[in-house]
């Protein structure tokens, strides 16, 4: 077992085929192919199982694949340490709810790539479900999602105590009107795994609204758009939903506590020991997102708020 067969591992799991990390390491498939190979000839497993679509981890792969990107890691950071200085580079893979991603996240980006330039980041959409499964697989490093999650296998950060609201078009000032001219209301949300179409449908069926019809769509734009059309009603927090509600014409509608009620939680695996890259993301993350969040901040940032305002000479 050799560290370039364990690195080629690594890509070809998270890339999904040879042809991609193949595209990736700037060599041919076939080198690839071999690779792969020899590394399950030297451990005695299988690592992958072929398919006409690609390749995707067997058990023995999902177990090594952990080790590995560690060792990847470990030999990124000891390159930085000796080539720049104590310099740290490497990839950090994130994952997030669409709204967090177009809300949130953005000036947290922006402070960890000015702070680390040499670190690559990647960042993928998708439902609190699917986001956790990515993270428990080891293809993400760590993901924004709808809280709590309460898993073994992960870590998990609390960042914000969301408002969840309903969102339709402004042609209705208050829920009544709206269900009148729309018994039965088609939603406008994110695919099945997403924890506020949960809460929405949820919410719908205390109020004893059945039957109703789904549109998926896969962005914030495209939901805002057909709510604002009056194709249908969907939900979205008040953080972020307060700062575009002029650009779009539609009404936003309280929930009841107990819909209304989530959180945005920060979760890593429990297994991988954290890079310096990660660290770093970490402590970006801890003083950036807290101040991007203008609504809803747990008691940690707003604690760290208030230090800073007493050491500024400010009353709290």
């Amino acid at each position: 077992m050799d560290l370039v067969g364990l690195q080629t591992f690594e890509m070809v799991a998270r890339m999904g085929t040879i042809a991609k990390a193949a595209e990736v390491l700037h060599c041919a498939p076939s080198n690839i192919t071999s690779r792969i190979r020899k590394l399950e000839h030297d451990l005695g497993v299988m690592l992958f199982h072929r398919h006409s679509r690609g390749m995707h981890l067997a058990y023995d792969g999902r177990t090594l694949l952990p080790y590995a990107r560690q060792l990847v890691q470990l030999v990124a950071d000891a390159r930085g340490a000796l080539e720049g200085g104590g310099s740290i580079s490497g990839c950090v893979r994130l994952g997030a709810m669409e709204t967090t991603a177009a809300f949130h996240l953005p000036t947290v980006l922006r402070a960890y790539r000015d702070h680390l330039p040499n670190v690559q980041l990647e960042l993928s959409t998708g439902p609190t479900a699917a986001l956790i499964d990515d993270v428990l697989n080891f293809q993400l490093d760590g993901a924004f999602v709808a809280g709590p999650v309460g898993h073994p296998g992960l870590n998990e950060d609390l960042l914000a105590e969301e408002e969840l609201v309903l969102i339709a078009s402004n042609r209705y000032a208050d829920m009544d009107s709206l269900f009148h001219a729309h018994a039965h209301p088609t939603l406008l949300v994110y695919r099945a795994g997403c924890q506020y179409r949960q809460r929405l449908e949820a919410f719908l069926y205390s109020k004893g609204v059945t039957g109703v019809r789904a549109i998926v769509l896969g962005t914030m734009e495209g939901i805002l758009g057909c709510v604002q059309a009056d194709l249908g009603v969907s939900v979205s927090t008040r953080s972020a939903i307060q700062n575009i509600s002029r650009t779009y014409k539609i009404s936003i509608h309280s929930l009841e506590p107990s819909f209304s009620s989530i959180q945005t939680v920060f979760v890593t695996p429990k297994l991988i020991r954290e890079s310096r890259a990660m660290s770093e993301f970490r402590r970006c993350l801890t003083s950036e997102y807290c101040g991007a969040a203008s609504l809803g901040r747990p008691e940690e940032c707003r604690n760290q708020d208030d230090s800073r305002k007493t050491a500024m000479g400010m009353d709290v």
